[in-house]
C-alpha cells in the first residue's frame, strides 16, 4: 500500500512537470504578446492607438544592451517602445529601433543616482571650466520633474549670447539636435576666450554626439 500510494505521489510530479513544461513551452513560443530581443524576452502591451508597445524592463535590457546588433534594429522598425524601472518610464512610445540604438548608453541605475545642475545658468566667458565639467551630464537620464515618473535626457541649451544651461527633454532627439546646436556655439564662444584645453573637451563631445546616428 505504502509503495503504491508512493507510486501515485510520484506519478502526480511527473504529470505535474510535464504540464508546466509544456506551458512554458508554449509561452517561448508565443510572441503574440512578447518579443525575443538578444536572447531576452519582452512583453507587448497594447498602448496608444491600440498600437502594440514593447515593454523593455531596465533589468532585463540592461543585460543585453551591448549584444543588440546595430542592424537587427531594422527588424523592429514598425513598434514602438518603452523602457521601464519600476513605475519610471524612459521613451515611452519611441518607436523600437531608435531605443534599441540608445540602449548601449543607457545606464539608468548610475544616471538616476547623479545630480546635475539642474538650475543653473553658466555665463561662458565667466565660467567657461564649470560649464565644461558638466558636459559629462550631456544626454544623461533624469527625470523630466522632479516627482515625474517619465524620465528624459539632460540636454545643453543656450540663447546664443553666452549663456548655457541644462534642461531635461523628454525626446532623444530632442535633447541630441539641442545639445548639438549649443555644443556648436560653446566651441565658438571658449575659442574666443582662449580656453584650448577647454575648447577641445566640447569639440570632441560635439564629435561624438554628431556620429550617433552615422
Amino acid at each position: 500500500l505504502a509503495e503504491g500510494l508512493l507510486s501515485h505521489a510520484a506519478m502526480k510530479a511527473v504529470r505535474s512537470q510535464a504540464v508546466k513544461a509544456v506551458r512554458e513551452e508554449r509561452a517561448a513560443r508565443d510572441f503574440t504578446n512578447q518579443i525575443k530581443i538578444a536572447g531576452a524576452v519582452f512583453k507587448l502591451e497594447v498602448g496608444k492607438k491600440k498600437k502594440k508597445l514593447a515593454v523593455l524592463d531596465w533589468e532585463s535590457l540592461k543585460r543585453i544592451r551591448g549584444e543588440i546588433p546595430r542592424d537587427s534594429a531594422e527588424l523592429y522598425r514598425n513598434l514602438k517602445g518603452v523602457v521601464t524601472r519600476g513605475d519610471l518610464r524612459l521613451l515611452d512610445g519611441e518607436k523600437l529601433d531608435l531605443i534599441l540604438r540608445v540602449a548601449p548608453l543607457l545606464d539608468l541605475d548610475r544616471d538616476l543616482e547623479r545630480d546635475w545642475p539642474r538650475k543653473r545658468n553658466f555665463a561662458v566667458h565667466e565660467e567657461s571650466s564649470a560649464l565644461v565639467s558638466a558636459l559629462d551630464h550631456v544626454l544623461q537620464v533624469s527625470r523630466w520633474k522632479p516627482k515625474s515618473p517619465e524620465l528624459g535626457f539632460v540636454a545643453l541649451f543656450t540663447d546664443s549670447a553666452g549663456s548655457y544651461w541644462f534642461r531635461v527633454s523628454r525626446g532623444f532627439h530632442t535633447a541630441l539636435n539641442e545639445s548639438l546646436a549649443s555644443l556648436e556655439a560653446l566651441v565658438d564662444d571658449i575659442s574666443a576666450s582662449s580656453g584650448l584645453e577647454e575648447k577641445e573637451k566640447a569639440a570632441a563631445l560635439y564629435r561624438k554626439l554628431s556620429g550617433f546616428f552615422s
